[in-house]
C-alpha cells in the first residue's frame, strides 16, 4: 500500500479516550509552550522516496496535520483538520474531524514530539518543532478553493482557471475567479476574524454545468461568510452559525 509508514500508531485509529479535554494538558498546561507551535518531521515511505509531515498546534485545541509523498511529482498530500487532546505524562493525541485518534506523541524536554520515551534520539521517531509558528496572513495569498459545503473542488480542463480568491490589502479588493468567470470585489475586516465580502460580481460567460454549479455555489459561499480562519497554510471561511463553509489552501506563486 502507497506510504506505509514505519512507525506503529499513526496510522492506526484508536478509541478515542475518555477523561482527555480538548487543548488541554493534564498537570502541566505550559507542557507544550506558546501556541500556535508548527512541527516538522521526515519518515520513510515504502514506495516514496520520503515522507514529510507538518503539524501546527493552535490553543483552542484545533490542529492541521499534512503528510506529502516526496518523490516524483509529489502527486499525494493527505491533509487533517482536526483536534489535539494532552494526556498524563506528556502524552498528544492527534484527532481528525470525526474524533478518531490518527496519532499520538509525547513531548521531548525540547519541546519536539517523539514517538515513545524510548525514541527520544532517533530522528526517525521525531516531529522537531520549528523556532516560530509557520502561517499564513489572509491578505496578499492566492488561495485555492479545496472545498464547498463540504464538497471537493476537483479542476478539469472544463475550467477556465481554478476558483480562487486573492485579497488586495492596499485597495481592500477582491480578485479571483469562480471557477468560470473572472471574480472581483471589495471586502471590510471588523471585530477580529470577522469578514464581509461586498459588491461581489463576475462576467457571465457560458462554462459547462457543472463548472457553473461550482462557480454559483462559490458566489453563494461568498455572501454567506460572516467570519475566517487561518490554520498554518489553509483558510476557512464560516457563517454565522461558525460553520465552515469553504475551505482553501495557498499558493505561492
Amino acid at each position: 500500500m502507497k506510504g506505509m509508514i514505519r512507525l506503529a500508531g499513526l496510522a492506526v485509529v484508536l478509541p478515542l479516550l475518555a477523561g482527555c479535554m480538548p487543548g488541554s494538558s493534564e498537570g502541566d498546561d505550559s507542557a507544550l509552550g506558546q501556541l500556535p507551535a508548527s512541527f516538522r518531521g521526515h519518515f520513510p515511505c515504502e514506495d516514496c522516496k520520503e515522507i514529510r509531515e507538518e503539524l501546527a498546534l493552535f490553543d483552542d485545541g484545533a490542529l492541521l496535520l499534512k503528510r506529502v509523498y516526496l518523490g516524483p511529482g509529489e502527486t499525494r498530500r493527505d491533509v487533517i483538520r482536526g483536534s489535539w487532546q494532552s494526556r498524563h505524562a506528556r502524552q498528544l493525541s492527534l484527532l481528525n474531524e470525526h474524533g478518531e485518534e490518527v496519532a499520538r506523541w509525547q513531548l521531548a524536554d525540547n519541546g519536539d514530539l517523539v514517538m515513545n520515551s524510548s525514541a527520544q534520539d532517533k530522528d526517525e521517531s521525531r516531529l522537531a518543532r520549528l523556532p516560530q509558528y509557520v502561517g499564513e496572513p489572509l491578505e496578499d495569498r492566492y488561495w485555492r478553493v479545496l472545498e464547498i459545503d463540504g464538497q471537493p473542488v476537483d479542476v478539469s480542463d472544463a475550467f477556465t482557471r481554478e476558483p480562487h480568491l486573492v485579497l488586495h490589502s492596499s485597495e481592500l479588493r477582491i480578485a479571483g475567479s469562480n471557477g468560470c468567470n473572472p471574480l472581483m470585489g471589495s471586502y471590510r475586516l471588523s471585530d477580529g476574524q470577522h469578514i464581509d465580502f461586498e459588491q461581489m460580481a463576475s462576467t457571465r460567460g457560458a462554462c459547462a454545468p457543472d463548472v457553473m454549479a461550482v462557480a454559483e455555489a462559490f458566489e453563494k459561499v461568498l455572501l454567506a461568510t460572516a467570519s475566517w480562519r487561518i490554520l498554518a497554510d489553509h483558510l476557512e471561511l464560516h457563517n454565522d452559525a461558525g460553520e465552515v463553509l469553504a475551505s482553501f489552501e495557498v499558493v505561492h506563486l
